[in-house]
This record gives C-alpha cells, structure tokens and sequence, in this order.
C-alpha cells in the first residue's frame, strides 16, 4: 500500500519492495508499473492509435499492471470527494487503452514486421546501427497510424527519414 502513495517513484517503491524480499525480475516490474502509472491518467484525450501504441509496446503486460495500480492510486487520493464525473471519464481511459490491448493488438499495440533490420539494411544498402532501429520504430509507428501497409511502404517511408 505505501507503493500507491502519491509521490512515489519507481526508485522508491523498488527500495520498499526491496524488505519483501522479491527476485530482481520483480522488483524491476513493479518500478516499471509504479513509473507508468502516470501515463495511464495523462493520456491525451481522445487517445490516438499512435498513442496507445506507445503506451503499450514498451510497457506490454505491465501495462495491465499500471493501470490498475492507477485506478488503486486515484481511488485513494480522491477518497471521499470522489468526482463521479471525473471518475468515468478515468474509467472511459482505461477501456480505449484495454480495448486497444485486447481487442486491437496486432493493429495498435504489436504490428506484425514487415520487414526486419537486415531487410532494412539490404534494401536500403545502410550499415547496421542504432539508425537501423530507428528507422524499423518510424515503420512499426507507420504501420500503427495505417500510413505504412506494404513493405514497398515501409522502404518509402525509411528513405524519407533517410532524406533519400
């Protein structure tokens, strides 16, 4: 419960967790979840596909976790002056993000490749390099936002980024 207080970080909560004796995986989640507890309730609103994506691609099942370490944390910190109003519109964030979670995942949270980081590098006639995985993050976002369907999209929009 002392995890949920406002004000805790992911630093603080690992250090309290750190008595429960849990494995380092563990501790290292519920930081994670403690730290993204945040963008649960600071989504934009309405919450773009692009948004959601990134939300849950580098969260994935965490996500789940924040979301409902968030909706434990609002709770708490609105007790007994809950806002009803306020309170489904939170709950109104929290079904766009499961419904993309559970209902759209390979179209908003993990698209399925098109193409990896040596297709990339062949196609383009680039050395490996962290330009590579930028370039396989502007494809997969491309694929979320539907601007990126077809490999011959995903090369197109790599070699404008490249400025080619």
């Amino acid at each position: 419960a002392a995890m949920l207080a406002p004000g805790v970080t992911g630093t603080s909560a690992g250090e309290r967790v750190a008595a429960l004796r849990l494995s380092n995986d563990e501790k290292k989640r519920v930081a994670r979840m403690v730290n993204a507890r945040s963008a649960v309730l600071n989504l934009p609103r309405p919450a773009s596909d692009l948004d959601l994506h990134r939300y849950w691609y580098p969260l994935s099942v965490v996500g789940l976790d924040a979301i409902l370490v968030a909706l434990a944390v609002y709770l708490a910190e609105h007790n007994t002056d809950l806002d009803q109003d306020a309170w489904v519109i939170v709950l109104d964030q929290v079904g766009v993000l499961l419904d993309a979670y559970f209902n759209r995942y390979e179209q908003v949270v993990v698209p399925l490749p098109l193409l990896d980081g040596n297709d990339l590098m062949d196609a383009l006639n680039i050395a490996p390099g962290k330009q590579v995985g930028e370039l396989l993050v502007a494809i997969r976002e491309g694929q979320v936002t539907g601007e990126v369907i077809t490999v011959d999209d995903a090369i197109t929009l790599a070699r404008a980024q490249l400025g080619r």
